[in-house]
């Protein structure tokens, strides 16, 4: 009787995380990872080849409101840059940059780009989000443009 009450748990269990796995959140953001994979410019490193833990909100998808947030963190710290008002797209666009290093700092000067983004539209139900583009002035300095590119999963709470 153990075992079938186990198995009728663990079942129960697992159909109710696919039942919720495909309801959208009503603020939904992704997460995945990036790799920086070219870099222009005067840099003050090579940041080429390093990956990073990424968040991403996108405007105007669910709840989100008009904002749209990237995140970045690894080991030794994170970074958030913001668009106020508007989503990523093709156009390099002046964002808030804050990081959190060796200390907190807001830095100026900061620009993204997205490439390329597949799908095209974002939309709440989501489940897959690959982008291609372009962080200005801050990862590898002030005067360095970097390539990234990152696959992100819609977040299930």
């Amino acid at each position: 009787m153990k075992n079938a009450t186990r198995k009728f748990t663990l079942a129960a269990a697992a159909t109710a995380l696919v039942g919720f796995a495909g309801q959208a959140q009503s603020a939904p953001f992704f997460i995945g990872k990036m790799i920086f994979t070219a870099k222009s410019g005067t840099c003050d490193w090579d940041p080429v080849g390093n990956r990073t833990h990424v968040r991403f909100a996108p405007a105007n998808v669910g709840d989100n409101g008009t904002d749209s947030s990237l995140s970045m963190f690894d080991d030794w710290g994170g970074a958030g840059l913001s668009l106020l008002g508007g989503s990523f797209n093709t156009t390099l666009q002046s964002v808030r940059y804050y990081d959190v290093w060796i200390g907190a700092y807001e830095q100026t000067g900061a620009k993204v780009k997205f490439s390329s983004q597949t799908p095209a539209t974002i939309a709440a139900t989501t489940p897959l989000v690959n982008v291609t583009g372009q962080i200005q002035g801050v990862i590898g300095g002030q005067l360095c443009t970097v390539n990234f590119r990152m696959s992100l999963v819609r977040a299930v709470n």
